[in-house]
């Protein structure tokens, strides 16, 4: 199911073509579709001859390069596949045994980008044309990355080390924090940033002011999956029959409506406009 919810605010926006948008669906067979925004519908997009592929990912990095990453569980495997032309076509990469669960994408710039894996990371320093996996030196099952530069950025997830940083591009990697069950992180500047968690102690909303060095609780009210800032004071977090809003960069965050569902990810184009995506509460 996929929400969209406008509000009455100007601000500063990730980038997303003007043209296109592309959706993953979160269902039984997770595939990759594609609406021209002079279309009004959703048109299925195939990868080559892969097919029931579930993806959990994509970044566009320009109007027209994308990444997506997806498993197949027929295979333990999972696949990164890469299209130049808005979405159109689709072409695989490589296989990743490390994405056999899903990863998250993000690219700081449009040469160097990362995916966070299981067990480590895959980098490319081409735009995308290949990958490589890298372990940080410890084992750490990474469930979403942002990097504040192509050097300087963070993993999270749900293993024994919950946040850690680098700042050479991931050739080394320090611990910054533990936490239970993180799931997404996103920052703002170098300096502010945010993390959202689930589970039983100390779920909520986590924001820094100093580069991760200390994070603390902003808002424990919700089991959380995915949080975006389209602008420095405007964000939005999705999670577990729960969706939340700040417009002073997490100093508050206010419930909204958006009842019965299990929001699995958020994205706004704008402070106007964005989408909640999920299924149904069906407990």
């Amino acid at each position: 199911m996929l929400n969209k919810m406008n509000y009455p605010l100007a601000g500063q926006s990730r980038f997303l073509s003007k043209k296109i948008l592309i959706l993953i669906f979160f269902f039984l067979s997770l595939t990759i579709f594609f609406r021209n925004s002079n279309a009004q519908q959703w048109v299925q997009q195939n990868v080559g001859n892969w097919t029931n592929i579930r993806f959990s990912s994509v970044y566009f990095i320009n109007e027209n390069t994308g990444i997506a990453v997806g498993n197949k569980f027929t295979l333990d495997s999972g696949i990164i596949v890469r299209t130049t032309n808005g979405g159109y076509n689709w072409y695989l990469i490589q296989t990743a045994y490390q994405l056999r669960s899903g990863g998250t994408i993000h690219f700081p710039s449009v040469i160097t980008g990362y995916i966070a894996a299981e067990g480590g990371f895959y980098k490319t320093t081409n735009s995308g044309v290949n990958f490589t996996f890298n372990n940080p030196g410890f084992y750490f099952n990474s469930t979403a990355c942002f990097f504040t530069s192509i050097d300087t950025g963070y993993m999270v997830g749900g293993s024994t080390y919950s946040i850690v940083k680098t700042t050479n591009g991931g050739t080394v990697w320090s611990l910054y924090g533990m936490l239970a069950s993180i799931f997404d992180i996103y920052f703002t500047s170098a300096l502010t940033g945010y993390l959202v968690n689930q589970g039983q102690n100390g779920c909520g909303i986590y924001g820094t002011t100093n580069a991760g060095l200390n994070w603390n609780l902003q808002c424990s009210n919700g089991n959380f999956y995915a949080i975006r800032f389209p602008s420095a004071s405007t964000g939005y977090c999705a999670g577990y029959n729960t969706c939340v809003k700040t417009t002073n960069g997490g100093q508050n965050w206010i419930p909204f409506n958006n009842p019965d569902i299990w929001n699995n990810d958020v994205f706004f184009i704008s402070d106007y406009t964005g989408y909640f995506l999920g299924h149904p509460n069906t407990n």
